[in-house]
C-alpha cells in the first residue's frame, strides 16, 4: 500500500456553526483541504 504525500481533502456537512465548524477549522489547521457545505448561505464566512 503506497501513501501518497499530498494533502488530504475532506468534505465537511454543517460546517457553519457547531461539530461541523470546529471539524472544518480543525482540518484546515492541520493542512487539509477541506470543502464546506451548510444549509445557510447567509451565515456562512471563508477563511482563507
Amino acid at each position: 500500500m503506497s501513501r501518497s504525500t499530498e494533502p488530504p481533502v475532506v468534505l465537511i456537512t454543517g460546517a457553519n456553526r457547531g461539530l461541523g465548524r470546529a471539524l472544518a477549522q480543525s482540518f484546515a489547521t492541520a493542512g487539509a483541504t477541506v470543502l464546506a457545505a451548510c444549509r445557510d448561505p447567509a451565515s456562512a464566512t471563508f477563511a482563507p
